[in-house]
């Protein structure tokens, strides 16, 4: 488009980049009209035709439309978190009924401002126009990308051309989250870097963009989005340690991310108590970790080269910040220079930490329970040494969390989504295949097809060629969380249960683990499959995990981990429908259920049983506390190598205990002539211990 003798519309034009925006068309002789929601700055905008109102106002966007060809929008809701339907009012329904008024009005050309954070916070490296999108719940994220998405869809080639322009991280005279904020929090000993501020950030000096925006507009480079930033690589503590040494700091303090978090969060609490936004919310965190830069290479390829560095952006900024009031600048209230005392400084971060550990959300809601009594490893389960001397064979996988032996051959599921096949002494091992999820519980039916409880992907099928189908990934409409243990019966019903309705496998299935037994709130559900179709046959347990069937496949046990006890539900006969507790009591968390020789059902207990979760099962409020510590101070129970055996009749058969843990996480055993296989959530290698009365070959 030719520019000269124009008149531009400039939404948002008293902001930071609108204004910006504005003088430069004036600089190139259009007529400017303003349109912002604020009133007119008292100084430099006489030069522009100003209007004050919000571009939701119907009446007034077509008003101020006379007359106009050529809009830019810069107005929006710019701020790390808030309330999704404020940010929709203004990002999506505001541009969308701006882009509208000016179709009607014959307009030409409609730029919109959008943002690289169209591509969340964990995006590709080099991340082109055509994405992957990552809104990633936050409200300024995902409305830009329904924002850019409705206005593309008005997009008329030659009668109504929309442009979108996705900025980095805009900094220069006049920038709040890049120059005044950061600088202000430095001046007063209150700002830290997210994790050593190696995160990038993806800058682009304001003239820089104005640059990238006119050629945009004079190549009618239009129908598309086009990434902005002055490329290369800049790391968050590059960039704000330059600012930090106009501030008269040092080197700037880091926090990790989730204490970071935390702080922010705790420190926020205050300002929400009065009704204000604080400076730095939780919210905030994620926009200075992001990993990669973004690609130019679009824009690069229409002739754009930022004519300002790094180095002299800075130096034009500070030049500027220099010669104004920065705090006055700022929207919120001044604090003092003085840098606090070390006491002022304790007894601040011990009421943000205090705040943090009883206020800051959680994922668990928790209620009261009562605890079984601990009998402790007493009786069948005194201590012993019987797993003390397991050997390992070398799998080259980690977690061999379900073990199954069939025709010769060991196969086992380990975390990197594949099934392993060996012979018993390790050789020939191969992937027999590759699920994509974590597969956990597994069995052959009568087909010899493989039927697979996929924590991730649900309850799967492989044939003999090693196609994978999904027998199912919901039930009843509620989709699987936590697809955990299977069993096949003779007459090919199929059972397996759903760990936890509450969390899902997909962040990791020891976290899961622990999240729902920490808030037990039993929603486990024992699923049956006949004829293809899947029904819940029972619900309302605590971390559905194990099954086995009984020799007669008349009942099922179930280990019900949150509760540390087995129990029995009867699937046909007389008593079809009874549940009963047959194990309780149990020293440790019950996982998976392994039918054995003569009769024998072996169990595998991970951890045993932990005080702390006795302790706080009436305190719910304890166990919020527990997730708001480090990990690594969860009350986690240590490492106890411990596998059992009971017949039908509950009576204790067999019993393996290594008190030392070397073996970690014993989730089960696979029992065969000569050797029992000890199945673990972690281990780096199959253990296994000769089976009684045999010697090592």
């Amino acid at each position: 488009m030719n520019l000269k003798g124009k008149t531009a519309l400039v939404a948002g034009g008293a902001g930071f980049i609108g204004s910006h925006a504005a003088r430069r068309l004036h600089e190139l002789g259009l007529r400017v009209r303003i349109l912002d929601a604020g009133p007119k700055p008292s100084r430099g905008f006489d030069e522009f035709e100003y209007v004050q109102g919000s571009v939701t106002d119907r009446a007034l966007v077509d008003q101020v439309m006379k007359g106009v060809d050529l809009v830019v929008n810069a107005a929006a809701l710019v701020q790390e978190g808030g309330s999704f339907e404020l940010f929709r009012r203004v990002n999506v329904e505001g541009a969308v009924r701006l882009a509208e008024s000016a179709r009607r009005s014959g307009i030409k050309l409609f730029v919109q401002f959008s943002s690289v954070m169209v591509y969340g916070f964990d995006y590709p490296a080099m991340v082109r126009e055509t994405g992957p999108f990552g809104g990633n719940e936050n409200p300024y994220c995902q409305t830009k990308i329904e924002g850019e998405l409705a206005l593309l869809q008005m997009h008329r080639p030659g009668t109504f051309d929309i442009c979108i322009v996705r900025p980095g991280d805009v900094y220069g005279p006049g920038s709040v989250p890049w120059v005044i904020r950061p600088f202000r929090l430095m001046k007063s000993y209150q700002f830290m870097l997210v994790d050593g501020g190696n995160g990038t950030m993806n800058h682009v000096y304001i003239d820089n963009l104005i640059d990238a925006v006119i050629l945009l507009v004079e190549k009618n480079a239009t129908g598309r989005a086009y990434n902005v930033t002055d490329g290369g690589r800049t790391t968050f503590r590059e960039y704000f340690q330059r600012l930090a040494r106009e501030a008269g700091r040092g080197r700037l303090p880091s926090l990790p991310y989730n204490v970071a978090r935390a702080v922010a969060w705790a420190a926020a609490l205050p300002y929400k108590l009065f009704g204000r936004r604080p400076e730095v919310s939780a919210d905030s965190i994620p926009f200075v970790t992001r990993p990669h830069p973004v690609s130019i290479e679009a824009i690069t390829a229409l002739g754009f080269v930022p004519r300002v560095t790094l180095d002299e952006g800075i130096e034009r900024t500070m030049e500027w910040l220099r010669s104004v009031n920065y705090e006055e600048l700022h929207p919120f209230r001044p604090q003092t220079e003085e840098k606090p005392s070390r006491y002022r400084y304790a007894a601040l971060i011990g009421v943000i930490l205090l705040a943090y550990l009883l206020f800051f959300p959680v994922k668990i809601d928790p209620g009261p329970y009562v605890a079984q009594a601990d009998v402790g490893y007493t009786g069948p389960f005194a201590p012993n040494q019987k797993l003390a001397d397991i050997k390992m064979l070398p799998i080259s996988a980690h977690g061999p969390e379900h073990v199954v032996v069939d025709s010769g051959w060991i196969y086992a599921a380990v975390d990197s989504g594949a099934i392993l096949r060996m012979r018993a002494d390790g050789s020939s091992l191969e992937e027999f295949v590759q699920t994509g999820g974590r597969p956990l519980g597994f069995a052959f039916d009568a087909k010899k097809n493989l039927i697979i409880a996929d924590a991730v992907k649900g309850l799967l099928l492989v044939t003999a060629k090693k196609e994978i189908h999904v027998i199912t990934d919901q039930v009843d409409g509620k989709p699987l969380q936590f697809t955990d243990a299977v069993v096949v019966s003779k007459s090919g019903k199929i059972y397996f249960t759903d760990a936890s309705m509450r969390f899902s496998a997909r962040g990791g299935t020891f976290e899961a683990s622990i999240l729902d037994t920490l808030e037990h709130s039993c929603t486990g559900r024992l699923i049956e499959v006949e004829a293809g179709r899947a029904k819940v046959f029972s619900s309302g347990i605590c971390f559905a995990n194990g099954l086995a069937l009984d020799s007669k496949e008349e009942s099922v046990f179930v280990a019900e981990t949150g509760e540390m006890r087995i129990l029995r539900y009867w699937i046909s006969g007389a008593r079809k429908g009874v549940k009963e507790v047959f194990l309780d009591k149990l020293p440790g968390y019950p996982d998976n259920l392994m039918r054995g020789s003569s009769g024998k059902i072996w169990v595998g207990l991970p951890r045993p049983r932990s005080k702390f979760a006795d302790l706080a099962a009436a305190h719910p409020i304890l166990r919020k506390i527990t997730l708001r510590l480090p990990r690594f101070l969860w009350p986690v129970p240590k490492p106890y190598g411990h596998v059992f055996a009971f017949d039908e009749s509950g009576r204790i058969v067999a019993d393996l205990q290594d008190p030392a843990g070397q073996y970690p996480d014993t989730t089960g055993v696979t029992e065969t002539a000569d050797r029992l296989y000890i199945q673990s959530l972690h281990a780096e290698g199959l253990g296994y211990v000769l089976a009684a009365g045999r010697t090592a070959q």
